[in-house]
This record gives C-alpha cells, sequence and structure tokens, in this order.
C-alpha cells in the first residue's frame, strides 16, 4: 500500500512540478514562455518557511506549480522551491530525488552528499542531462521537515550553470522552515 502513495505522489505533485521548471528553461533559451500549472488536491503547501529573494536579474515567475520560482532574465536560469505538505506521504530522501529528476533524459548523477540542512537530513545532488535536446545541469536540495517535503532547485544551462551557482547558494543558506 505504501508504494501506491509513493507512485501517486509522483504522479500527482513532485513528477510535474520538476517538468514544469525543466520546461520553462529550455522555453527561456528557445521560445517565449507560457504559463501553467499543476493543481493537487491532496496535498498543501508549507506556510513554515521563509526566505530572501533571488537577485535583481531574477524576476518572480506566476505559477501554481511552485510555492515560488524565479528566472534570470539574462540567461534563463530557474531558482525556485516546491514544499508539499500531507500526513499520509513520507517517501525517502532517495525517493524524491528520484522522482524530482524523472523527466531528464540522459541523467547523470556528478554528485551527491548527504546534508544537515534546516535541522534535517538533506540530500544534495547535482546532474546534467538533456531535456528537449538541450543540456541542463541542475542543483537540486530535497528534506523534510514538520510532514512537509521540501525541494529547492536551481535549473540552467550546463554553459550558464556556474554563472548563478553562487545566487542560488545564498537563496539555500537563507531558506528557513520554523
Amino acid at each position: 500500500m505504501q508504494v501506491c502513495k509513493l507512485d501517486s505522489f509522483a504522479i500527482v505533485v513532485v513528477f510535474p512540478l520538476i517538468k514544469f521548471f525543466l520546461f520553462l528553461l529550455v522555453c527561456s533559451q528557445v521560445c517565449s514562455c507560457v504559463s501553467i500549472s499543476f493543481p493537487d488536491k491532496e496535498t498543501e503547501k508549507s506556510k513554515a518557511a521563509s526566505f530572501k529573494a533571488p537577485g535583481s536579474t531574477y524576476l518572480q515567475l506566476t505559477t501554481d506549480a511552485a510555492d515560488v520560482a524565479w528566472q534570470n532574465s539574462e540567461n534563463g536560469s530557474t531558482i525556485s522551491f516546491i514544499s508539499s505538505c500531507n500526513e499520509n506521504s513520507d517517501p525517502s530522501l532517495r525517493v524524491i530525488q528520484k522522482m524530482s529528476t524523472d523527466g531528464i533524459d540522459n541523467m547523470k548523477v556528478l554528485k551527491e552528499e548527504y546534508i544537515s540542512y534546516n535541522q534535517r537530513a538533506a540530500l544534495r545532488s547535482t546532474i546534467i542531462g538533456k531535456v528537449d535536446g538541450v543540456p541542463i545541469e541542475l542543483e537540486l536540495i530535497v528534506f523534510k521537515k514538520n510532514n512537509c517535503l521540501y525541494n529547492l532547485t536551481y535549473i540552467s544551462t550546463i554553459k550558464k550553470f556556474m554563472e548563478d551557482l553562487s545566487v542560488f547558494r545564498k537563496f539555500q543558506r537563507g531558506f528557513v522552515v520554523k
């Protein structure tokens, strides 16, 4: 029964959200973007997170697909955080990571480490792959706190990844869950 809940969670929450942000990244490189959302009836967004928005080159996106997302107007890189609160869902950090990256072709994990983050265990991954044939790189931090799952993501093209990694790390340092 627990496996069914994880599969449902992946299909309804995590997979569509990551696909949305990968879509935004690809769109910013080759076309005009459109806003779409993936409503979810089973989970709620966290009300316990506080953060400071990334720098001035990052514009906030209007979307229901994430708690908050920003895109660099100069290079298309995206920083976002997604939360999902549901007392009935408790997947492992590894499962959350795998669900979050399911839409990436030719995926390769470059680095992965368990860290302490917001007084909880977290999994930080650096991953490369392709979305719609475009080479991408992302850093993903997943953790759980108080019946909520959190996913902090920085997605960029491989060529532009290092440009804003420090911006994401600063965002990560200022992201606090009470």
